[in-house]
C-alpha cells in the first residue's frame, strides 16, 4: 500500500507524507489516503531530462540555419510572433 493525495492519487513530494502534505502532482496541500498504488505517476522533468544538451542542440541547429547566434535569435523571436499571431487568430475564430 502506498500513502498517496487524496486529490490526485500522487505520492507526495520527498520527503513523504507526513512530513510533507503537498501533493506530487497538483502541487496542493493535501490529506492522505491508502491505495494499492499511485493513480498517476509524475514526472520531473528537470530531473528526467537534460535540458542543457536540449539548449545547446537547439541553439547549434538555429546557428546552422541562420548562419550566426544574433541571426538565429532573430529568427526564433519571429518564428514565436507568427506562432502568436496564429494562435490568436484560432483563439478569435472560437
Amino acid at each position: 500500500m502506498d500513502t498517496v493525495s487524496n486529490c490526485c492519487g500522487a505520492l507526495f513530494h520527498e520527503p513523504g507524507w507526513p512530513d510533507n502534505d503537498i501533493c506530487g502532482c497538483c502541487k496542493e496541500h493535501a490529506d492522505a489516503v491508502e491505495q494499492e498504488e499511485p493513480s498517476i505517476e509524475v514526472i520531473d522533468l528537470d530531473k528526467e531530462f537534460d535540458w542543457s544538451a536540449y539548449k545547446t542542440e537547439i541553439l547549434n541547429k538555429s546557428v546552422k540555419k541562420y548562419g550566426t547566434v544574433i541571426d538565429a535569435l532573430v529568427g526564433m523571436d519571429a518564428r514565436i510572433a507568427d506562432l502568436e499571431q496564429t494562435i490568436k487568430g484560432m483563439r478569435e475564430m472560437e
